[in-house]
């Protein structure tokens, strides 16, 4: 890409005292065609100089360019690993354990809330058994009332009935006045 002339301006800014927290913080990274920042040269390599080309460039002068530096990583091959179905089974077999655990708790807690639930349905059935006592009794009680209260009813309609009434007999004719003399009611 350098040869063709593309991506040939970087820029990375870093900021050590990023927001008065004492850490470091990047601030600025690019890699372009054309310069897009402050600091940002055709890319050419200064780490050899003994001041730095780019210093007065920088946004603060605490700010750090940074220069790529080739490293060697070696992976190292872990010959003690077991192999994918040793794993698979011992997943499985971890599983089957404590599942089994959760069967057991779940079974005693079924287990306890059945025995409760009986007894519960049996202090239920007595008190029922008593409210039911108590309810026939009083219906009784009321269906006999009842009874004599209809039967009071009728003997008192039957004795009004055939009883005359001389309290609210025709009225007598009034005495009053005719003629100039009479005396008019004003309402």
């Amino acid at each position: 890409m350098n040869k063709a002339r593309q991506k040939v301006y970087t820029s990375v800014e870093v900021n050590p005292k990023f927001a008065n927290t004492g850490a470091a913080y990047l601030v600025g990274l690019a890699v372009t065609d054309s310069p897009a920042s402050l600091g940002t040269e055709y890319l050419k390599f200064s780490a050899t100089a003994e001041q730095n080309p780019l210093a007065h460039r920088k946004f603060s002068p605490d700010n750090l360019f940074t220069a790529a530096e080739e490293t060697l990583i070696e992976f190292e091959e872990i010959e003690t690993r077991p192999s994918l179905v040793d794993r698979i089974k011992q997943t499985f077999s971890r599983k089957q354990v404590s599942d089994d655990a959760r069967f057991a708790e779940v079974h005693d807690a079924v287990t306890e809330v059945a025995e409760h639930t009986q007894t519960g349905l049996e202090a239920q059935d007595v008190k029922l058994s008593q409210l039911e006592t108590n309810l026939s009794a009083r219906l009784d009680a009321l269906e006999k009332s009842t009874a004599k209260d209809s039967q009071d009813f009728a003997e008192l309609k039957n004795k009004l009935s055939t009883t005359e009434s001389t309290q609210y007999a025709q009225r007598p004719v009034a005495s009053g006045s005719t003629g100039k003399d009479a005396v008019v009611t004003d309402c």
